[in-house]
């Protein structure tokens, strides 16, 4: 595994009550000049995410998240064109030809693009993954239950024999849900802030930010610490912007 002595010497502390020193675009700069290309594409696939999402924002006429790997006309290209994108995402605008069926199965790419890329990938990046995906089915369910929706349709796009979906599954008659052990802290912050959406936000986000910390530990000048920096970067980016919104 290489070392990134200069790199991960360079990222300032991060909090999220403020703005950080080190945006994600300047981050982004730093990090193409001093990683290996196979190191700077991890970074890519994180950023995947807010593309997947952007796409959905494209065919709404919403504003595009600044976070993905590109801009607006770039997604436009990206997608008319059928190069520059995974291929499952090819795969689902083949499926749903036109822009009503792809946004009603939208949930189906996100989906796709948390079990594809973490088939990819291994050690903090393939824990980051897997975690992201698996606090928001948490999440989903439990907003389901509250809302009386119907929790199979809302979740119709998992494999029910994936493991985290085995749980899920197992409790749908439960008056309550316990989630996984270290998933726990989700049925409280739910329980404390599910009408209060700042606070729902921000304890979510902090919740996130601690949980990358323990997910890396102390590996010191790694792509794994550089990784999980950039994924609390993000955290804190998109969490001060969105209360100075409310």
């Amino acid at each position: 595994m290489n070392q990134y002595y200069f790199a991960a010497s360079s990222l300032p502390p991060l909090t999220l009550e403020t703005l950080p020193e080190l945006p994600v675009t300047e981050f982004d700069c730093l990090m193409h000049e001093n990683l290996t290309s196979a190191d700077f594409e991890k970074i890519r696939v994180i950023r995947l995410l807010y593309d997947i999402q952007n796409i959905g924002s494209l065919w709404k006429g919403n504003k595009l998240d600044s976070h993905g790997n590109f801009n607006e006309y770039e997604l436009q290209e990206a997608l008319a064109s059928g190069e520059g994108l995974p291929e499952y995402v090819y795969d689902f605008l083949d499926r749903y030809e036109t822009i009503v069926l792809r946004l009603k199965n939208l949930p189906a790419l996100l989906s796709d693009y948390f079990v594809c890329e973490a088939r990819k990938v291994s050690g903090f990046l393939k824990e980051y993954l897997l975690f992201e995906r698996e606090w928001r089915l948490i999440l989903t369910y439990l907003r389901a239950k509250k809302l009386h929706r119907n929790v199979m349709l809302e979740l119709r796009f998992e494999d029910r024999n994936d493991e985290m979906m085995v749980e899920i599954f197992g409790q749908e008659d439960a008056k309550t849900f316990t989630a996984p052990e270290q998933y726990r802290g989700l049925n409280l912050l739910f329980e404390q802030h599910m009408n209060d959406p700042l606070k729902m936000h921000q304890s979510l986000s902090q919740y996130r930010f601690d949980m990358i910390d323990r997910m890396v530990g102390m590996k010191l000048f790694s792509i794994d610490q550089i990784l999980s920096y950039f994924a609390q970067l993000l955290i804190v980016e998109k969490s001060v912007v969105y209360e100075r919104k409310v």
